[in-house]
């Protein structure tokens, strides 16, 4: 791992920078604090059965939205309320789940000076307590809708998922060639190829997908999780 001056690091959360989906984790950690019914639907929609249904469907031409349903559990909830406990979630949940080699990665690029982004399709809540957490000032997230009266509508007012390169380059100033990349997703292969340099997290059964995908960028380097 070599961290050079003069860079913009973006790192991807979910999986990334820590061994969680973020977004469905808090709705658990939250539910299970707050309210029992909506931690047990949850709970139901995230089993293993559930996800196979929505497989299936998914290969017969139907597309479940389950993360769209999930979310829009949030529905009604105080925005106040949702801010003290992502921070426990940071705290509590996701402090015990680092992915280590993406932390040392960003700790050094911080030390040295360089420009980090958070670029994550996990909730703004969550990743807002995450960028405190870390001291990062930049950070792309899933926008949720306020009702005007300090509580969520249980709907995404604006999404970065597969849209991440679109959202960097129009509102920062970045020479691609700094950009570095940090991620475990699929979708950011169009933001890698832009990049001049990437790290990819990936798990031992994705390696070979990611080995395919990086065939025409040689400055990619996979780091297994």
């Amino acid at each position: 791992m070599q961290v050079e001056l003069n860079k913009v690091y973006v790192f991807d959360v979910c999986g990334t920078l820590f061994h969680s989906n973020t977004t469905y984790d808090f709705l658990l950690f939250y539910f299970k604090r707050t309210n029992s019914v909506k931690f047990f639907l949850c709970r139901l929609v995230l089993s293993t059965p559930t996800k196979a249904i929505v497989v299936l469907l998914s290969k017969l031409g139907f597309k479940p939205d389950l993360r769209g349903f999930l979310i829009s559990q949030l529905k009604g909830e105080s925005i106040e309320q949702l801010e003290k406990y992502a921070d426990r979630f940071v705290k509590e949940f996701l402090e015990t789940r680092k992915v280590e080699f993406t932390h040392n990665l960003l700790m050094d690029a911080k030390r040295k000076g360089n420009q980090l982004i958070l670029a994550s399709g996990s909730i703004d809540i969550v990743v807002k307590a995450i960028s405190r957490h870390l001291s990062i000032k930049d950070f792309f997230s899933a926008n949720l809708k306020e009702d005007g009266k300090g509580k969520l509508t249980g709907q995404i007012h604006h999404d970065p998922k597969g849209k991440k390169e679109s959202m960097i380059f129009e509102n920062t100033l970045i020479d691609p060639s700094s950009l570095v990349v940090v991620t475990d997703n699929f979708d950011d292969i169009s933001l890698i190829g832009l990049s001049g340099q990437a790290y990819i997290i990936s798990k031992r059964k994705r390696k070979k997908m990611w080995e395919s995908l990086l065939k025409n960028h040689p400055k990619s380097q996979i780091i297994n999780a």
